[in-house]
């Protein structure tokens, strides 16, 4: 398996809000974790990296070696993570910060990821590209109700995450 690390800042913004790392805990199992600063937001760099940071360093501390305890630790340290944020996004100089975040751990031949916001995850077989997640956002469930075209949808002005990490009350799912 191969595995690259790469953000790039785009196209209509001046600092890079997206922080990414790899983290291998003591039972050698890897994860990967993403994490994208909400661009509107203040301090959406400091909620990016801050989630990476913190669940990586959780994570190699860690003796976990099957899919299951990955998905409990997820839905353990996703939540402590959110509070985390959202506690500092209540400071005048943070707030409203948050970020997306898309963390995949890799169990043998198996992978199992946790995924918040509008960042994606995707799986790449020889030439063939499959997303994996859906976007958590007002547009993607209109678009799932029928309300929407995808036409309609791509060029909506609401096309952004919703949920995220600075929620008090986080969604996410774990596949």
């Amino acid at each position: 398996m191969e595995i690259s690390l790469l953000t790039d800042v785009g196209q209509k913004r001046t600092n890079n809000q997206d922080y990414v790392n790899l983290f291998v805990n003591r039972a050698g199992r890897t994860m990967i974790i993403l994490a994208d600063g909400m661009g509107g937001h203040r301090a959406g760099n400091i909620a990016s990296e801050m989630a990476v940071t913190d669940l990586g360093v959780a994570w190699v501390d860690t003796q976990i070696d099957t899919v299951n305890e990955v998905r409990e630790w997820f839905a353990e340290h996703l939540e402590i993570e959110n509070q985390k944020i959202y506690q500092l996004g209540r400071d005048e100089a943070y707030k409203g910060m948050g970020t997306t975040l898309e963390a995949l751990a890799i169990i043998d031949n198996q992978a199992i990821y946790a995924h918040i916001g509008d960042s994606r995850i995707g799986l790449v077989r020889g030439e063939e590209y499959h997303q994996l997640t859906s976007d958590h956002s007002l547009v993607n469930e209109l678009l799932k109700a029928g309300q929407l075209t995808p036409e309609e949808a791509e060029a909506h002005p609401q096309k952004i995450s919703s949920p995220s990490l600075l929620d008090k009350k986080m969604r996410f799912n774990l596949i």
